[in-house]
């Protein structure tokens, strides 16, 4: 599998995991991961991404639905947390001590589009 053609919006990978590989020519698979659901977004596509990315090292994903205000919190392809609007992510092992409500993440969307 090759990484790139999985890559999330956003993904994180711990420096104890990167070594000495060129930022241009990473090939370790990133400790969390972050999608962005948009309305073109297929669950078969986000599924699929999901597979390779835990199979290749990835340890906790995060799906965001902006438009249902709604998070799936992935620890493996199949097994996911939903948090509503009131729920919080956590940054578990992945990175310690990270925690945004998402009550917060939906408001600052809403900032921003009103700002345009």
């Amino acid at each position: 599998m090759a990484i790139a053609e999985s890559m999330p919006e956003t993904f994180e990978v711990l420096q104890s995991r990167l070594g000495l590989v060129p930022l241009n020519r990473i090939q370790v698979a990133p400790g969390l991961i972050v999608e962005v659901l948009s309305p073109d977004h297929a669950k078969a596509e986000i599924d699929r991404k999901l597979n390779e990315l835990f199979s290749a090292g990835c340890q906790l994903a995060w799906v965001i639905d902006p438009r249902a205000k709604t998070a799936k919190i992935y620890t493996s392809p199949k097994r996911f947390k939903e948090l509503d609007e009131s729920g919080t992510l956590d940054g578990g092992k992945v990175l310690p001590g990270f925690r945004l409500p998402l009550a917060d993440l939906f408001a600052a969307g809403r900032r921003r589009k009103k700002s345009r």
